[in-house]
């Protein structure tokens, strides 16, 4: 039996999703301060609408706050392709996280972060700069992935509130990366600001939900 063209299962390997984009920025909104009662709005919003691929997120909001909030893909076929517009009014960039940065180690999941595709016109996000002592433009979303084996097909898992411990240092290394890669001065606006260190708030109405 010739077996020159059979398949093997374990050679198949599931395409990814590193970098995408989204939003207009021909025309700057002004951007307000991001608060838990306007993340608990629209996440209603997604239960309300969005059943397949409804994920809960972790948002460093520019108001202080660190809060969960729910985020739905508008097609349910691209699972990490969040719809984050109403968070970033003047566009986003999502960058695809499987190793942790600097250090370089594979994580136990795959992140993917949306950030604020110009930074420099957004508001300071205080929960980035009390939790990292990073000074950062725009609202900052973290998602998880559920899958791990390169032959298994993308699906999202949520975030739970036990992964702030490893969000932050992620964060801080994340940015720290993107600083030594001479993206500060262009895109990240990162300067640093050690003695804002520990200033940020979970959701003070109900704890990191």
């Amino acid at each position: 039996m010739d077996t020159s063209t059979s398949s093997d299962s374990s050679d198949v390997v599931v395409a990814r999703r590193w970098y995408f984009h989204g939003g207009n920025t021909i025309s700057v909104e002004d951007e307000p301060l991001l608060f838990a009662k306007r993340v608990r709005e629209l996440s209603a919003k997604v239960v309300k609408r969005s059943a397949a691929g409804r994920v809960k997120c972790l948002i460093f909001a520019t108001s202080g706050r660190v809060i969960r909030g729910w985020l739905a893909p508008d097609d349910f076929t691209k699972v990490d392709v969040l719809n984050v517009s109403e968070y970033f009014p003047n566009g986003f960039v999502s960058y695809r996280i499987t190793t942790f940065p600097v250090i370089g180690c594979r994580m136990a999941h795959d992140w993917r972060i949306f950030v604020a595709k110009i930074p420099s016109i957004a508001p300071n996000n205080l929960a980035v700069s009390g939790a990292v002592g990073h000074k950062w433009g725009g609202n900052v979303i973290f998602a998880r992935y559920g899958n791990a084996a390169p032959d298994e097909a993308e699906w999202m898992e949520d975030v739970s509130r036990q992964s702030l411990d490893l969000l932050v240092p992620l964060l801080d290394a994340w940015i720290t990366e993107k600083r030594s890669l001479s993206h500060s001065s262009t895109q990240l606006n990162s300067e640093i600001d050690i003695s804002r260190r520990g200033a940020f708030n979970f959701d003070s109405e109900g704890g990191l939900q």
